[in-house]
């Protein structure tokens, strides 16, 4: 099967990081985003990425229409007929 992106998603660990000049501990995922440069450039992945990042960051409050700012070049470009 052929996909244009993948997604590897660590599983959740507590790990220190550092947080206002001190370190805390904090639950962390480890991320790996890859794509398939045949299906287009970087720009067309970003939104996907972005949206994946936002709703990760806090899903109880994520909204789905703020995403659709992020939208590729384009789709933001009027089509002239």
């Amino acid at each position: 099967m052929r996909g244009m992106g993948l997604f590897c998603i660590g599983a959740v660990e507590k790990k220190a990081v550092v947080v206002n000049e001190e370190i805390v501990i904090r639950e962390m995922m480890s991320l790996v985003m890859t794509a398939d440069h045949r299906y287009g450039d970087a720009a067309l992945f970003m939104p996907l990425y972005k949206t994946f990042k936002n709703y990760m960051a806090d899903p109880t409050n994520y909204k789905d229409e703020e995403q659709k700012q992020n939208a590729h070049w384009s789709e933001a470009v009027k089509k002239v007929d």
